[in-house]
């Protein structure tokens, strides 16, 4: 049975709008890469999103990341930021919509663009990952 999507913040305008940068913070612990989505980082047409997940919600607000790699020390944890939307060629494409979706055991955002490409986040649980096609 599909979970429920609960949303925390006001999901963004974005369609229509030029992708500018589409950051996908990860997270290692120990070595370990157990999210490469833990938070994401969306410019569109100058304005900065951050979007992240819990089990059952879909939290949205205004936010610029730090661009830069960094641990803490007390969790061995490393947050490497992966510029996905540059590897999935969007940057500086239109964005036709984006779509939220239950899955069986969490939820999905469908970022979808003008040049056929579309971004993917999937929220498993407690772990959100990335993927492009």
């Amino acid at each position: 049975m599909p979970a429920q999507i609960d949303t925390n913040g006001t999901p963004p305008l974005l369609a229509g709008r030029a992708c500018e940068v589409f950051i996908c913070e990860g997270l290692c612990l120990d070595g370990q890469i157990v999210e490469t989505a833990h938070v994401t980082y969306l410019k569109f047409d100058g304005h900065w999103t951050r979007l992240y997940f819990e089990p059952g919600v879909i939290f949205w607000r205004d936010g610029q990341p730090t661009l830069t790699q960094f641990s803490d020390a007390e969790h061995t944890a490393i947050y490497p930021n992966n510029d996905v939307g540059l590897r999935a060629g969007v940057i500086g494409q239109t964005l036709l919509n984006y779509a939220i979706q239950p899955t069986e055991d969490g939820c999905q955002v469908i970022f979808s663009f003008t040049n056929g490409r579309a971004i993917e986040l999937i929220c498993n649980g407690e772990f959100t990952d990335y993927n492009f096609t």
